[in-house]
């Protein structure tokens, strides 16, 4: 999972890359934090096939701001959640979504790489616990 798209289509597939260097997973869930353009925009950066959770209310302002066609093309693929607490938002999230179970696999055996679920673009990182900050 990958929290936020990043400014930019490239800043976003930058990132992608860096996450390949240590899983061997692909990245299968991205959920938005907020509607910030730094935020959102890299959205056309992530594969067509992933899963996009958004909260209903940041789904409606990137509908009224992507002008981009490629943009675009990924808002019906956004699934909604209503605003609520953290714990609430991971429920519903690993309700629906199976990948959130698997730990992400090191790239090699002997990476010091952390297990982790979730890989953050942004300020924060979801587990089924608080929200802490990015390392």
């Amino acid at each position: 999972m990958v929290i936020d798209a990043k400014m930019s289509e490239e800043s976003a597939k930058q990132m992608l890359a860096e996450v390949a260097k240590i899983t061997v997973l692909p990245v299968r869930v991205l959920v938005f934090t907020h509607s910030d353009g730094d935020h959102v925009n890299g959205i056309a950066g992530f594969p067509r096939d992933i899963t996009i959770w958004a909260q209903e209310e940041t789904k409606r302002y990137m509908d009224e701001a992507f002008t981009d066609a490629r943009q675009r093309a990924y808002l019906p693929l956004i699934k909604t959640f209503a605003t609520g607490d953290l714990n609430t938002t991971w429920a519903t999230l690993r309700s629906n979504s199976s990948t959130l179970d698997r730990p992400i696999r090191a790239a090699t055996p002997s990476s010091s790489a952390p297990r982790r679920r979730c890989l953050s673009g942004g300020p924060l990182l979801l587990r089924a616990g608080p929200a802490y900050p990015s390392p």
